[in-house]
């Protein structure tokens, strides 16, 4: 990104979006691929469930204790950021099956 172009301050509340971003995905991921197989799928999709919840609690603690313990701010590059990053999460499969199928 750009952002520490514009100020040390953008360049941090930049990269504190999408440690937001990543952190709370990375957990999502590593307990929703802990069970494997069909003899597990009540398991999986708990996992799931409980997972996804706890994603979203630890956004919202994370949002939260960067609002309050981090000065100086920038909110519209810690936003952006974790918007991009977000955004990259959801189109990413789209862009690898793209890839699959032109290569095929």
């Amino acid at each position: 990104m750009s952002f520490w172009i514009l100020s040390g301050v953008h360049g941090y509340s930049a990269l504190l979006g999408g440690i937001i971003c990543l952190i709370p995905n990375a957990y999502f991921a590593y307990r929703t691929f802990a069970y494997q197989g069909a003899q597990a799928a009540r398991k999986i999709v708990n996992s799931f469930y409980k997972a996804e919840a706890v994603k979203l609690g630890l956004t919202a603690l994370f949002f939260g204790l960067t609002f309050k313990y981090v000065k100086p701010l920038e909110p519209l590059s810690l936003f952006m950021t974790f918007f991009i990053v977000q955004v990259v999460h959801w189109l990413a499969p789209l862009l690898m099956v793209e890839k699959q199928t032109s290569v095929k």
